[in-house]
């Protein structure tokens, strides 16, 4: 966890948040990632008190989320920002949305790869297996693959 004030600069970091974001690319010499400054921004200007969240990519491949919340009851106060691995379900959904996908076809591709047959997928969704492939030949089409393996590894796991 660390603490920002109103000019990004760090009021308190514990250990595990300095070392997480010095695993951070950014290409400025700044204290704080252009990212988690723009999520603490929008917990201080935009959010009517809700906390702001966003993944960030590390400089190991891997993702971080990023999770902001404004302390003070007043605009541009202190923001505390939580910066902790990224769930893998985060992830997966991160990059499908970044393939374009409409919701429904995030679902299927989701459970494409976890490994499911289309049997299972059209039984998990409560769909036919013919819609099921219908989804699955949307996802291709968009994506520009023509297999499931493809699909998967277009994917981070």
């Amino acid at each position: 966890m660390l603490i920002i004030d109103r000019d990004d600069r760090i009021l308190a970091a514990d250990a595990v948040a300095r070392r997480r974001l010095g695993a951070v690319p950014d290409p400025r010499p700044v204290e704080v990632p252009g990212l988690i400054s723009f999520v603490a921004a929008q917990a201080r200007w935009g959010s009517d008190g809700r906390s702001q969240t966003a993944r960030m990519l590390a400089d190991n491949g891997g993702w971080f989320l990023v999770n902001a919340s404004l302390l003070d009851d007043r605009d541009a106060g202190n923001v505390a920002v939580v910066v902790q691995p990224a769930p893998t379900a985060s992830v997966v959904d991160g990059a499908l949305r970044a393939l374009g996908l409409s919701a429904r076809e995030r679902e299927v591709a989701a459970l494409v790869l976890q490994g499911h047959s289309t049997k299972a997928i059209a039984s998990a969704l409560v769909i036919s297996p013919w819609t099921a492939q219908d989804h699955l030949k949307a996802i291709y089409e968009k994506v520009g693959v023509s297999s499931r393996s493809e699909l998967v590894s277009l994917v981070p796991a």
